[in-house]
């Protein structure tokens, strides 16, 4: 059996008494008063059921109980503190752990007062413990009497005194509403009246009123830091004896006191008379409206605030004397001296809750701003939700929905694209999660349920993630969120109990990802060789990328990505560049070609060396560089300056020497006419020694590059900044095709360019369509006519063509 230890303090409140705690939870909630039923009839041996009860023992008993033999029961020192405080009255309620069996009904040595876990049930049977409501009877009164501070649920102990009980009760059946005499007499009764204030999330109706000499309440929650009650009690009387038009009656008199109970202890009242004038007929009741009484609240805080009406004397009994009728008055009966007897007691009590956060929790996997992980278009991404709400009584859970949206690229960032509602005490309340987020172009629930789930006091939780199709939408925000709808409900004992007041969604802060892409760059008629490394990005995406879709019903998938028509000679690491034209227009091999392990999927005409793809071991053929120098820059003019600007259908040949870095600002193309030798073919050689730059608004160079630096596609391009190129998108940068048509030698190259892989884009570049998601950001071209140019240098120059170096290359794939 599962052991719940029971934690014991003392709390102290009022000068008169104090209340022992346990552990801070609900008495009534866990066990019974011994009445709950018999034991299993399957029990055979030594079933044991457990339970909690109470006892009414004198100070000698409660002094000397064998059961208290350690600090977990009540020591000497408590007991005799205990004591000292029920000095005034004869007996001391106590609730005690208890067992019972087929051997009998015991108690649990070491234990004050124990618990039992939450929802089981405690059907032990005990002949020894008191009625649960006698009980529950006896704390009322000395709740009243001002010797108790806290509520029936957290109380383990109290005093007692047998004549605090009205001589008689009538509301139970047997007890006789008056007393038994011959003499007139009647009764005074009292009501009270409990109401919520309506402001802000409090409605108006919240009230409840109480039968004569009866109890009323209400509950409902509020997310105001306060709250006002108010309290109306009423006094009255009735005469229960039949009088005659002509007999005289006496006032009947009682006096009243108003207690007031809540978090902060007792508030007496001043004493009040009221007088039933001639007590022949039910008299005008007075009213006594208390001032509103304001509840301050934490979150997180339920609070208890009640009032009684306590009067004394309840009956009234006259002495009754019959004067005979006269020659001048008619025969009547006086009735004098009227004596009282017995005591009275109306009460009502208000239950507010100030909901802490009602759920918990990340939402949404991301930070819910633009720093949250991208998404790549057409690709599988991860998202995930991580809640809890919780579910009582007066705020109950009722739907929930865990959703995705798209915000367009047009649409300026700004906070609220993905800030929640806050909650109930947000006056502009959405109807769901996606009318929450006003700014998207799509929103769909991916999963939700609807309808009540989590009884009282339970939590919901939701810990799931998704995988997901990305849009092909470039530039977009792809977001996911979640929201829990909750009902305010309130309660009154007299107004047909639970009651629906309205509803609200809160609704998490969301994760918004940029949809992004990778663009792709292509070598054609050609191939590459490096000393370093080849690093691109590939992307295996779905044919149809469905906004909303799971990955599961996605569909096929193509492999895109960089590529060389021909030989890949590459020195170091290959990671995604593939060889022999495999990403010409996709792949349906989905395997990125990878250095280690050894790979050749997509990689047919890469050259492998030491068991990986890459590693050729051919590092630098400066004897090429060296006849490029020789033959050819040592002809070149020097125009000086750091920027080229176009240069359009050069007819001619012209060789270009740069000191220092280079920006080229404007397209460079040569004729496109007819020739009569390849001696007449133009071609243009630009030699940089430095770095050289290449502006945004350029898309063909027909030129050899020879840089001793870095060439950088784009110089506009700035990380975080510059746009992948969109539909809609808020700037053109970079997202111009680039096109070189001749060889290209540099020391590292940066290719910055946007265009392609994306599909809703109907642009169109130099080679190939941006719609295509195969076509390339930078095409390389090595010309027919750059072969023959070059061919012909070799008879010009004082140059020809011998063997100078060769070497046998590794296997290619």
């Amino acid at each position: 059996m599962k052991k719940i230890l029971a934690i014991i303090a003392i709390i102290t409140s009022l000068a008169i008494s104090t209340v022992l705690l346990i552990d801070n939870t609900t008495h009534a909630d866990k066990g019974d008063s011994g009445t709950g039923g018999d034991l299993s009839s399957k029990c055979s041996h030594y079933c044991t059921s457990w339970g909690a009860g109470w006892h009414k023992q004198t100070h000698d008993v409660f002094s000397s109980w064998a059961y208290d033999t350690a600090a977990t029961g009540a020591s000497p020192a408590k007991k005799a503190e205990i004591i000292n405080r029920c000095a005034e009255t004869p007996y001391i309620y106590r609730l005690s752990f208890e067992r019972s069996n087929n051997r009998g009904h015991s108690f649990v040595a070491n234990q004050f007062a124990g618990l039992v876990e939450v929802g089981k049930n405690v059907p032990y049977k005990s002949d020894i413990a008191e009625d649960w409501d006698q009980v529950h009877a006896h704390f009322k009164l000395a709740e009243l009497h001002g010797v108790t501070s806290t509520t029936w649920e957290n109380t383990a102990w109290f005093c007692y005194d047998p004549e605090w009980e009205p001589p008689c009760d009538p509301n139970v059946e047997e007890c006789e509403t008056e007393p038994e005499s011959e003499s007139g007499h009647g009764y005074f009764w009292s009501t009270s009246k409990v109401e919520a204030v309506s402001s802000g999330d409090v409605p108006s109706g919240i009230e409840a009123l109480s039968e004569e000499d009866g109890e009323a309440e209400i509950k409902f929650s509020t997310d105001q830091a306060s709250v006002n009650i108010k309290f109306t009690h009423n006094m009255g009387y009735t005469s229960t004896t039949e009088f005659g038009d002509n007999d005289q009656v006496d006032d009947a008199e009682t006096e009243w006191t108003v207690y007031q109970s809540d978090s902060s202890g007792s508030l007496v009242e001043s004493d009040k008379k009221f007088t039933a004038e001639d007590g022949k007929t039910k008299a005008a009741t007075a009213v006594k409206d208390s001032p509103q009484v304001t509840v301050p609240l934490e979150a997180g805080q339920t609070k208890t605030v009640c009032q009684t009406i306590v009067y004394e004397p309840k009956y009234i009994t006259y002495t009754k004397t019959s004067h005979a009728a006269t020659a001048t008055d008619e025969a009547y009966d006086e009735y004098t001296d009227p004596t009282g007897s017995g005591s009275g007691r109306s009460s009502v009590c208000a239950t507010i809750t100030r909901p802490s956060i009602p759920d918990s929790g990340d939402g949404t996997d991301g930070t819910g701003s633009t720093s949250s992980n991208i998404m790549f278009a057409g690709e599988q991404a991860e998202i995930s939700w991580s809640v809890s709400g919780n579910n009582t009584d007066t705020r109950r859970l009722r739907e929930w929905e865990a959703v995705v949206y798209r915000i367009p690229v047009n649409i300026t960032h700004s906070v609220s694209l993905y800030t929640g509602s806050k909650g109930a005490q947000n006056g502009n309340q959405p109807n769901s999660v996606c009318s929450w987020y006003k700014s998207h172009d799509y929103c769909a629930i991916l999963n939700g349920r609807n309808g009540s789930f989590g009884e009282n006091g339970n939590s919901h939780s939701y810990n799931e993630s998704a995988s997901i199709v990305v849009p092909d939408t470039v530039g977009y925000k792809y977001c996911n969120s979640f929201g829990y709808r909750y009902e305010y409900w309130w309660y009154s004992s007299s107004g047909g109990g639970w009651h629906k007041d309205k509803s609200y969604w809160r609704v998490h802060d969301s994760a918004c990802r940029t949809i992004a892409k990778k663009p792709s760059v292509a070598i054609w008629n050609g191939g590459v060789m490096t000393a370093g490394g080849a690093t691109t990005s590939s992307a295996s995406r779905f044919d149809n990328a469905v906004m909303g879709k799971e990955s599961s019903d996605g569909g096929t998938k193509t492999l895109f990505g960089s590529w060389t028509e021909y030989l890949g000679v590459i020195g170091r690491n290959v990671n995604s560049f593939a060889s022999g034209s495999s990403f010409a227009i996709g792949s349906k091999n989905l395997s990125a070609p990878k250095s280690n392990p050894l790979s050749i999927n997509n990689s047919p005409l890469t050259i492998a060396n030491k068991n990986r793809l890459g590693s050729s071991g051919v590092l630098n053929n400066s004897t090429y560089f060296t006849r490029l120098t020789t033959f050819l820059e040592s002809r070149a003019d020097r125009p000086g300056g750091n920027t080229l600007s176009a240069m359009e259908n050069v007819p001619d040949t012209r060789i270009l020497r740069y000191d220092g870095n280079l920006k080229i600002s404007g397209n460079i193309t040569t004729n496109p006419g007819n020739y009569n030798s390849i001696y007449s073919i133009p071609q243009v050689v630009i030699f940089v020694h430095g770095n050289l730059e290449i502006a945004s608004n350029v898309t063909r160079i027909d030129a050899w590059l020879i840089a001793d630096g870095k060439i950088n596609t784009c110089s506009e391009f700035e990380p975080g900044v510059t746009e992948a190129d969109a539909i809609a998108r808020l700037r053109d940068t970079c997202n111009s095709q680039l096109v070189f048509n001749g060889p290209v030698l540099a020391k590292s190259m940066d290719l910055r360019r946007s265009f392609g892989s994306d599909p809703l884009v109907t642009r169109h570049g130099t080679f190939g369509s941006a719609s295509n998601k195969h076509a390339a950001g930078e095409v390389f071209n090595l010309r027919a006519d750059t072969y023959l140019w070059a061919y012909a240098q070799a008879g010009r120059y004082d140059s020809s063509y011998t063997e100078s170096y060769s070497r046998e290359l590794a296997p290619r794939y």
